[in-house]
C-alpha cells in the first residue's frame, strides 16, 4: 500500500468548519423616546403634586370660614333634647349655653328653670342660626327661633331681619391657628344672651314676724319694698308692739313661683291670692284663746249694745270692761236723751273669731253679729263688726277700747 498517496489523500480531506449565520441586531432606542418618557413621568408628578395642593388649599380655604366654627358652637351649646331632632322642633338645652355666657339667675331659680323657659319661648318652633355681620378679623351669628328674612343689606354688610325672635348672639374672631396658605381658623369670642328677660314677679303681704320662702328658698329683707303698720296699733297701749305688715317683691323671674310662708315658730301659714295676684298671710290667730274668751267679749259686746240703745245697765257692762279706760268711761258718758229706746232687742248671726295675741297681757277679736231693734211691733236691724282689744287688770282680760269696721 502506497503510504505516501494515502497520506495525500488524507491531508485533501479537510474538516468541515460550522456554518455561522448573520444575527439580526435589535435597533436602539432613540433618546427622544427617553426623554419623552421621563417628561410624561415628570408632568404626571406635578399634577398629582398640584391636585395635592389644591384640595389642601381649597380645603383650607372652606376651613377658614366662620361658619364652620359657628356649627361647631351650636351643635355643642345648643343641643336638642332628642338627639334624632335635628330640626330642634322639641326643644333644647340651652343649660351650657346659659352657662358659658355666665348668665346671672336669682337667688330664686336656676340655669335648669331658664333653659326651660327659653324652651317654651320656642313653642315648637325650629331653631336656627345665622349670619348678621361680618367684618375683617370678626363675624357674628343669630340664635333666633325663627328662620329669618332677609331685607336688605347695609353698606357695611349688615343684614337686617325680621321676623327673628333672637335669643342669643354668637361672636367670633379670627384665631391664631394657621390652617396653610395663609388661610387662619376662627374661634369664639363671646356668646351673649339678648332679650333674655324674665317677665314674671310675685309679691306678698306677710307679717314682719313671719319668714317667706320662693322656690323653697328664703326671701330676705332686700325684698321688702315697704312696712306699713296696721291700723290696729293705733289704739294699743304706749310701749305694746304693734303689728306691721311688710311687702316682698321679686321681679325677673322666668316661670311663676312656688310661694311658701311660716309664722314666727316655723309653723305653716297658708297664703290667699287676691285679685291683683298679692298674695297675703293671715295673722296667726289662736284658737285657744277663742275657745277661752270667745263668750266673754261676745256677752260684753251685747251688754255694751243694749247701754248705747238705752235698754241696757252700765253696771253690766261694767263686769267686762276696764273702768278705768278712756272707752268705759266715754260709753258711761254717752247722753241718752236722744236715743229711741226699743222695747227689747236680741242678737242674731254673732261670731267672736281672729283673736290676735299682741302678748301675754294684750290681745284682740273680731265682734260680726246684727242687733235687732224692736219698736212698735217692727224690727230694725244694726249690722255691728268692730275689733276688740282686751288686756290684763288685775290678771283679768277686760275689753279697754274697739274700732268699727273690718280689721
Amino acid at each position: 500500500m502506497d503510504n505516501s498517496k494515502t497520506s495525500r489523500t488524507l491531508r485533501s480531506v479537510r474538516p468541515q468548519e460550522p456554518i455561522h449565520m448573520p444575527v439580526k441586531k435589535a435597533p436602539g432606542k432613540p433618546v427622544f423616546w427617553w426623554i419623552y418618557g421621563a417628561v410624561l413621568v415628570v408632568l404626571c408628578l406635578l399634577a398629582a403634586v398640584a391636585l395635592i395642593l389644591l384640595n389642601n388649599y381649597l380645603t383650607a380655604s372652606e376651613a377658614s370660614q366662620p361658619v364652620h366654627a359657628a356649627q361647631a358652637v351650636f351643635d355643642r351649646y345648643f343641643p336638642p333634647l332628642d338627639k334624632a331632632d335635628t330640626a330642634r322642633k322639641n326643644g333644647v338645652d340651652f343649660t351650657e349655653a346659659l352657662k358659658l355666657c355666665g348668665f346671672e339667675v336669682s337667688g330664686f331659680e336656676d340655669v335648669a328653670t331658664v333653659s326651660a323657659a327659653l324652651r317654651d319661648q320656642g313653642k315648637g318652633r325650629e331653631l336656627f342660626y345665622y349670619a348678621v355681620n361680618s367684618e375683617e378679623g370678626t363675624a357674628q351669628y343669630h340664635v333666633s327661633y325663627a328662620e329669618p328674612t332677609r331685607e336688605d343689606t347695609g353698606d357695611d354688610g349688615t343684614i337686617y331681619v325680621r321676623d327673628a325672635q333672637t335669643i342669643f348672639i354668637m361672636t367670633f374672631i379670627q384665631s391664631d391657628e394657621p390652617l396653610g396658605f395663609g388661610f387662619r381658623g376662627w374661634k369664639l369670642e363671646s356668646l351673649a344672651p339678648t332679650n333674655l328677660m324674665g317677665s314674671e314677679s310675685v309679691k306678698a303681704v306677710i307679717p314682719h314676724s313671719f319668714h317667706l320662702t320662693l322656690n323653697g328658698r328664703p326671701v330676705g329683707e332686700d325684698r321688702v319694698v315697704s312696712s306699713e303698720p296696721s291700723a290696729l296699733n293705733e289704739y294699743l297701749p304706749d310701749g305694746a308692739e304693734g303689728i306691721f305688715w311688710d311687702t316682698y317683691q321679686v321681679d325677673g323671674l322666668y316661670r311663676a313661683a312656688q310661694l311658701a310662708c311660716t309664722d314666727e315658730e316655723g309653723k305653716p301659714v297658708s297664703l290667699t291670692q287676691e285679685k291683683d295676684g298679692t298674695y297675703r298671710a293671715p295673722l296667726n290667730y289662736r284658737q285657744d284663746l277663742q275657745a277661752e274668751y270667745g263668750d266673754f267679749v261676745r256677752r260684753g259686746i251685747e251688754e255694751y249694745a243694749r247701754y248705747v240703745q238705752d235698754i241696757g245697765s252700765i253696771n253690766s257692762v261694767a263686769q267686762y270692761f276696764d273702768t278705768s279706760s278712756l272707752f268705759y268711761r266715754e260709753t258711761r258718758s254717752t247722753p241718752l236723751q236722744w236715743v229711741i229706746t226699743p222695747s227689747s232687742c236680741h242678737f242674731e248671726n254673732e261670731t267672736v273669731d281672729q283673736f290676735y295675741a299682741f302678748s301675754d297681757d294684750l290681745m284682740a277679736c273680731r265682734v260680726d253679729m246684727v242687733q235687732v231693734l224692736v219698736r212698735g211691733g217692727q224690727e230694725y236691724k244694726d249690722h255691728l263688726v268692730m275689733t276688740v282689744f282686751l288686756h290684763r287688770v288685775n290678771g283679768s282680760f277686760r275689753i279697754f277700747d274697739r274700732k268699727l269696721g273690718a280689721n
